[in-house]
């Protein structure tokens, strides 16, 4: 995480590959943050790797934090996370803060 959240914002940092292997843990950290009933900064700065289940969390996680009156986002996307966000048409729905 380049800069740290504000204090009203939960940041959730991943590392390496965010794929099915580790779907089950992805959702569950970012359910967590989602009941912290702040809004949740995903760090993806770190990742290397993003395929549809990592996205299908993040979307789900992000579904229920609107739900609860608060906002999900995602930040430092590398290119690698980028690319495949961007072919989803995801980045602007999910980026920035």
């Amino acid at each position: 995480m380049t800069t740290p959240p504000p204090p009203d914002v939960t940041a959730v940092v991943f590392n390496g590959d965010l794929d099915f292997s580790n779907y089950a843990d992805t959702l569950a950290r970012l359910r967590a943050a989602v009941e912290s009933g702040r809004d949740v900064e995903v760090d993806l700065a770190d990742v290397r790797f993003v395929d549809s289940a990592a996205v299908s969390a993040i979307l789900h996680a992000r579904r229920l934090a609107i739900a609860s009156g608060h906002r999900l986002f995602v930040s430092g996307m590398s290119e690698a996370v980028r690319r495949p966000l961007e072919l989803m048409g995801l980045v602007d729905l999910i980026a920035g803060r």
